[in-house]
């Protein structure tokens, strides 16, 4: 999965990866990742976040 998202070639996703990302390809990312973790990214956890999105704005205090 983390192969289609290294833009580097590095064999990782990082910073530089993110940095390089668009917001698709970020909000893709934070989709696929919790897809990866078995889990619905788009099931609502609270009010109207759902998996994804939170997953999402925990990449972006990681990278940002």
């Amino acid at each position: 999965m983390d192969a289609k998202f290294d833009l580097t070639g590095d064999g990782i996703v990082d910073a530089s990866d993110w940095a390089r990302m668009t917001e698709d390809a970020r909000r893709a990312y934070a989709d696929a990742s919790v897809k990866a973790l078995g889990e619905d990214p788009d099931a609502r956890i609270e009010g109207e976040t759902t998996r994804g999105q939170r997953y999402l704005q925990g990449l972006r205090k990681v990278y940002e």
